[in-house]
């Protein structure tokens, strides 16, 4: 949806709705500019849906990730959110007739940056999603999760003394 957001806004204007190339082939479209009109409708029909999603997806997946108590009910709970990622997919490819999913697949848009860049910037953009990643799993375990309500890192002391009768190394544990 990012990349989808930034082409959209970034693609040139156009006064008409579809300008094919001249270049491109009869069996395919290419897109090569939006008029104002039709960004703003993509960008409230299309993006701004797609950005609630995964808005809601994030913090219930992080709440449903973080009440797992086992390692295969994380897996299949991983695996359930990566079907609710690709629902939207799913249903196009079962709902959508064949002739419609074949448009579709002739249409193309015009790459942002026709060549590819040989800066840093892609690899920061692919950096900043990591420290992303990693700040939002470090914030919702210390301060945003609503599943261990007053959770202060506390258990360890409670929790010593009995695990010392069991005759479980402390350390192995953590």
């Amino acid at each position: 949806a990012d990349a989808g957001a930034r082409h959209t806004l970034k693609m040139p204007s156009r006064l008409r709705s579809l300008e094919l190339d001249a270049a491109s082939d009869v069996r395919e479209a290419r897109v090569v500019g939006l008029t104002s009109i039709m960004k703003l409708f993509v960008s409230v029909v299309l993006l701004l849906p797609r950005l609630a999603v995964a808005a809601c997806l994030l913090w219930s997946g992080s709440c449903w990730l973080t009440a797992t108590t086992s390692f295969s009910d994380m897996v299949c709970n991983v695996v359930a959110l990566a079907f609710v990622i690709d629902l939207s997919n799913l249903m196009f490819m079962a709902i959508a007739p064949v002739h419609s999913q074949q448009e579709a697949q002739k249409l193309f848009v015009n790459p942002l940056h026709p060549k590819a860049s040989t800066s840093l910037m892609p690899y920061l953009g692919a950096f900043g999603w990591l420290v992303f990643a990693a700040s939002w799993v470090f914030l919702f375990y210390s301060t945003f999760q609503p599943i261990l309500p007053m959770y202060r890192w506390d258990v360890r002391s409670l929790c010593e003394k009995y695990l010392v009768q069991l005759g479980t190394p402390v350390a192995h544990q953590i």
